[in-house]
């Protein structure tokens, strides 16, 4: 999916940018594929030239789609299943179509997201503050204005541990996890500190950065991810009907104060969306994404767990579905709590990654494909 450019704010952003990019090791998965030639016959050619129909299928996908989903194994998928996949460079291209831009705002924004959420009656995360240079106003939320009320709120006011994270972010990028302060130093969750002048130059003070309690993960769910983890619910909105059309829980690893992917050391599992229970589970093995057997400590505790609470999930979602209609592509964070289900965001459409890589299947199911004619976007014929 490409970044748009008003997420890149401070220097953590570039920072968090630059692993994002760098998490999976193209290379490595690009030499394992070249060992398989020894059991599939097919070298570095053969894989060019398969990757090159594969361009001109529906989803688009690109060279580095064709390896992070082992597409080059022959063992695993046949070439229908193959053209399946869709590349996330489409994100924006299948979004305009399916979703009203005037729409996007009101999801994007994440002050306006907990605005309506909360209005309409939905659980999402306290925020305790936010601040913002600029001329917005933030209704009645505790707004701070520059340094001097930054470092009052940090050093008086606040509740730890404290969530921040820019207004209009996306994937956890400029996210910050404070467990305190001392002597005018903030103290992350990694053990690390910066003094309040310092956190206040990494981030943008013109867009707005919030300040929210941090979430407790659900009991039942501790000896997995000692921080919450989220379920990313993936719907279209069909002939008045609001379809779920993936699930995937992002589970953290207790050194990351997030559960997205791209972060080292956190896992994936594929979820039943009628039962909430764990398919598959994939996790970073050396940088590469790998599926997770039961002999793996992780795909033993993950694999066939049923997720708390999971009707009250899906209905958070289908009915907040509904709030956001002209959004015909949604996606929905739940985080799962020791509360209950909370929204944690709201999203026009989904990176299609965070669904392939976790279920190992292409995203472009016959529904999908329906939903994108009947929505105007044009897609591609599946090759013979």
């Amino acid at each position: 999916m490409t970044i748009p450019v008003s997420v890149y704010q401070g220097g953590k952003v570039a920072e968090d940018l630059k692993s994002c990019k760098n998490n999976i090791d193209s290379s490595a998965i690009i030499r394992r594929s070249l060992e398989k030639r020894k059991k599939t016959g097919k070298g570095l050619f053969g894989q060019i030239l398969e990757y090159l129909r594969l361009r001109r299928s529906p989803g688009g996908l690109d060279l580095k789609d064709y390896y992070v989903y082992h597409l080059y194994d022959d063992s695993r998928y046949s070439f229908a299943e193959k053209q399946r996949f869709v590349s996330d460079r489409f994100y924006f291209k299948i979004v305009e179509k399916c979703c009203d831009k005037r729409w996007w705002i009101l999801a994007d924004d994440k002050y306006w997201a907990d605005t309506v959420l909360r209005a309409h009656g939905f659980p999402v995360p306290e925020t305790q503050a936010v601040f913002c240079e600029g001329d917005r106003e933030f209704g009645s939320v505790h707004t701070l204005h520059d340094n001097d009320e930054l470092e009052k709120f940090f050093g008086q006011e606040a509740q730890y541990p404290v969530y921040s994270k820019p207004v209009n972010g996306i994937a956890s990028l400029g996210n910050f996890l404070i467990e305190g302060m001392q002597d005018a130093s903030l103290r992350f969750h990694d053990g690390s500190q910066m003094p309040v002048s310092d956190f206040a130059a990494q981030i943008d003070r013109s867009i707005g950065q919030l300040f929210q309690s941090t979430l407790l993960s659900h009991p039942d769910l501790t000896d997995v991810c000692g921080r919450v983890s989220t379920v990313r619910v993936i719907l279209i909105i069909q002939n008045g009907e609001v379809k779920i059309v993936n699930t995937v829980w992002k589970v953290p690893d207790s050194r990351n104060m997030a559960d997205n992917f791209w972060r080292d050391g956190n896992c994936l599992g594929a979820i039943d969306s009628a039962t909430g229970a764990v398919e598959r589970v994939v996790g970073y093995v050396d940088r590469i994404p790998k599926e997770l057997s039961k002999e793996t400590a992780m795909g033993s505790a993950m694999l066939g767990r049923k997720l708390p609470r999971w009707q009250e999930v899906i209905d958070l979602c289908v009915t907040g579905a509904r709030i956001f209609a002209p959004l015909r592509f949604q996606s929905w964070d739940i985080a799962l709590t020791e509360s209950g289900p909370v929204v944690v965001e709201v999203n026009p459409g989904s990176s299609f990654v965070l669904s392939q890589i976790a279920s190992g299947n292409g995203f472009l199911t016959d529904e999908f494909l329906e939903f994108l004619l009947e929505t105007g976007c044009k897609t591609k014929r599946f090759a013979k």
